[in-house]
């Protein structure tokens, strides 16, 4: 049992390691929410990078990982704006984490005060724009390279 359990948290670890608070991308975000939003002030980045181990360690786990800081950025907007660029590198799988973080949102909440810029795929913007805008948060699109 002792070993199932620091093998959990091994796995927990390499989730969170997904959603750093230092990105690869902070630059780069930061540049592009200044160009749309106008300022950095309420600039929050979530970069969600492709990684087999994060998928096969989210699918063990279940609904853990990227969607749980996903969903508390996004909280963040019922109160207070946040600007939150989430970054995704050319593959599906933060569609997936993105589309779970909704779950942790309730229907009734408001989220008014968030923009929600993501940067990703059209596709996968085409799919979570509605989603997105539903929770009353503005969405706003970048195509990644």
């Amino acid at each position: 049992m002792k070993i199932f359990s620091l093998l959990t948290l091994a796995l927990a670890g390499l989730l969170f390691a997904g959603c750093a608070t230092t990105t690869p991308v902070d630059s780069q975000a930061r540049a592009l929410c200044v160009q749309t939003f106008g300022t950095d002030a309420y600039f929050k980045v979530l970069w969600l990078p492709a990684s087999h181990t994060e998928e096969f360690a989210t699918a063990f786990l279940g609904d853990t990982g990227p969607q749980l800081q996903i969903a508390s950025a996004m909280k963040a907007g019922k109160d207070k704006r946040v600007d939150l660029v989430v970054w995704s590198e050319p593959h599906g799988g933060a569609t997936a984490a993105i589309d779970k973080a909704l779950r942790y949102i309730p229907e009734e909440e408001r989220l008014v005060n968030l923009n929600f810029l993501f940067v990703g795929d059209a596709s996968d913007a085409d799919y979570l724009r509605d989603e997105i805008r539903a929770t009353g948060a503005k969405f706003y699109f970048h195509q990644s390279d």
